[in-house]
């Protein structure tokens, strides 16, 4: 019998962590999946021909913002062309990072990447915990860009 209860509890232990990660996963996947909003603009995750699609549209916005996480090497070797919208380049590893994003206007939508996707959703979660809500983030990162062989600077 005892051994029965001992079963039932690692069951019970099993199903509770399978819970867990299914309730993280859907937020996840609910926290960066594209939303559209009434002008059929969508934010989240989007692919690099998605974000080359928005910057075409979106041409000279000021209130849309593009927002480079990597280094200044490596934003000096390649950027993206953002199409007459302003361009930030904020090193992700320096030291005033959290501060210069704090510095950032919350009313404006922002393009965030790095060059694989890494640093660029790191810094979405943090600009979600500081209460931003309109970004859209580059999957991928540059490289995805590029592999897309759209335009650098």
């Amino acid at each position: 019998m005892a051994e029965k209860k001992k079963n039932t509890f690692y069951l019970a232990i099993v199903l509770g962590v399978v819970g867990l990660a299914a309730v993280a996963v859907g937020f996840y996947m609910n926290s960066t999946a594209p939303t559209t909003t009434a002008e059929g603009i969508a934010y989240g995750d989007l692919s690099a021909n998605q974000i080359q699609q928005l910057l075409q549209t979106q041409n000279n916005n000021p209130d849309l913002v593009v927002l480079d996480v990597r280094t200044p090497e490596e934003f000096s070797e390649a950027h993206i062309n953002p199409n007459g919208v302003p361009l930030i380049n904020l090193d992700f590893y320096a030291s005033d990072f959290g501060e210069a994003l704090t510095a950032l206007d919350k009313s404006k939508s922002y393009v965030i990447y790095c060059r694989s996707g890494n640093r660029s959703s790191q810094t979405v979660a943090l600009l979600k915990g500081m209460g931003f809500e309109s970004f859209y983030h580059l999957e991928g990162g540059i490289q995805a860009w590029q592999n897309a062989n759209l335009p650098t600077l």
